[in-house]
């Protein structure tokens, strides 16, 4: 009897942090999604800006 409460509690909180995985995960992903697109228009200025080598050259 007390086996089984102990493994429904591990099997519980296993549920548990997969879920908060996924939920972490899908936060990220609209964050990405639905952010400002001038932000990632500055962001990307600004990797050109500190990284040159990664610009396209004419050749």
């Amino acid at each position: 009897m007390i086996f089984n409460f102990f493994k429904r509690a591990a099997k519980d909180a296993i549920t548990t942090a997969s879920l908060a995985v996924a939920f972490e995960a899908t936060v990220e992903y609209a964050t990405k999604k639905f952010s400002n697109p001038s932000e990632k228009q500055d962001a990307h200025n600004k990797t050109k800006e500190t990284h040159p080598e990664t610009t396209l050259k004419p050749k």
